[in-house]
């Protein structure tokens, strides 16, 4: 049986955030990681008028890559931590 899932651990999300790594929370490589799914993204199709919901969008990898890209309110990203989805605007 596997161990249980960090994120379901109490104070995860807090620990993190107070330290500054709310980056690494969903993986190394943010940026790079960012960058390569907006370009899949946009191989498939994606245009400025298209909307996007991104269901567990974390720190916002990709959504500081698809905002500058869509058209204002195109747009949704939605998390189980709101905090860690602040930390990402930030």
């Amino acid at each position: 049986m596997s161990a249980p899932s960090p994120y379901l651990r109490p104070g995860f999300y807090e620990t993190a955030l107070a330290a500054g790594r709310h980056r690494d929370i969903v993986g190394g490589r943010w940026e790079e990681t960012g960058r390569a799914q907006m370009e899949i993204l946009r191989g498939v199709g994606l245009e400025p008028m298209h909307h996007l919901l991104d269901i567990g969008a974390g720190s916002l990898r990709l959504g500081c890559k698809a905002v500058p890209f869509l058209a204002k309110g195109h747009y949704w990203g939605t998390d189980a931590s709101r905090d860690l989805m602040m930390a990402g605007y930030a």
